[in-house]
């Protein structure tokens, strides 16, 4: 069986959707599927067709504009209309418009349609929670990355999933401490929808009963310069947070410390998180433990 998906940027660009097609695709050529990704030319050196691992990449170069490079993608899809034709089931990551006029062309096709996340910093506009439902309705089944996503964009899926990642966790034997320095990491925007300031604020209330509780932010943003309680000054007395604004080396952070990764804070977590690692801070694990919180590099 031939799958064919559509992504507006894959490997070897960085990204949580990138990592979840690649993924995705080692997982069904294991099962014996053949899988093909068309994606944007997004560095010229690369080139246009590229056999990965397995998987075949055909990559479109983009030469206009943003308006106007939905129709050259057309343009290049048709030329190539092959790929479609001879795929058992296309399925589109985030970019179903890319193939909405073949949707017509070839009515009995399979196509599914995965909506992996949400694309700007504010509510929805009227504009993309069409462009979702028109997804829906062309499609024959459709994957939410998170269940938020059905709300935001009044689009119910037919499942809900949190993304494919590669777990490499290592099983070992945990003894529980007390009072051992636990670190918390947050990787992420700055910004006010990932609720930074929300997340200090309950760590600073924590800190003052449980003084062996660090918190490292590591990113950037519109508040950078935090609040007047100046939360981000470095190694201040009452700091709760040590700010990195970019992204270190993250092994100098973990070390050989025990990891507990929490991902997608904008919408599955909220400040309570912190609330419910407070009510079990008496019990620490062994060495250090970071949480990841909001988003976690893809490669």
């Amino acid at each position: 069986m031939n799958i064919l998906f559509f992504c507006r940027l894959f490997y070897p660009h960085i990204g949580g959707v990138e990592k979840h097609i690649f993924e995705l695709s080692l997982v069904l050529l294991r099962l014996g599927y053949k899988v093909s990704v068309v994606t944007e030319l997004f560095d010229r050196s690369l080139p246009q067709v590229q056999v990965y691992r397995g998987i075949t990449i055909h990559r479109i170069p983009i030469t206009s504009s943003q308006k106007q490079k939905k129709f050259q993608i057309w343009k290049w899809l048709f030329f190539h209309k092959d790929l479609v034709k001879q795929a058992d089931i296309v399925h589109c990551h985030d970019v179903f418009y890319w193939y909405l006029p073949f949707r017509f062309l070839y009515p009995s096709k399979k196509i599914f349609t995965t909506f992996h996340g949400y694309e700007g910093s504010s509510l929805p506009t009227l504009r993309a929670i069409v462009i979702h439902r028109l997804a829906k309705f062309c499609s024959l089944g459709t994957i939410n990355v998170g269940d938020y996503l059905a709300k935001w964009y009044r689009t119910a899926a037919e499942y809900v999933t949190y993304g494919a990642v590669r777990l490499s966790i290592q099983r070992r034997k945990i003894v529980l401490r007390k009072k051992k320095t636990t670190h918390f990491l947050f990787i992420g925007r700055l910004e006010k929808e990932t609720a930074i300031m929300q997340y200090l604020d309950i760590f600073e209330r924590l800190q003052r009963r449980h003084s062996y509780l660090v918190l490292t932010v590591i990113g950037d943003g519109t508040l950078r310069i935090l609040d007047e309680k100046q939360h981000c000054l470095n190694d201040a007395p009452t700091t709760p947070a040590v700010f990195h604004p970019s992204r270190p080396a993250l092994g100098t952070l973990f070390g050989r410390s025990a990891g507990i990764a929490a991902r997608e804070g904008r919408t599955s977590f909220s400040p309570s998180v912190f609330l419910s690692i407070a009510n079990h801070s008496q019990k620490v694990l062994s060495g250090t433990v970071h949480v990841v919180l909001e988003h976690t590099p893809a490669y």
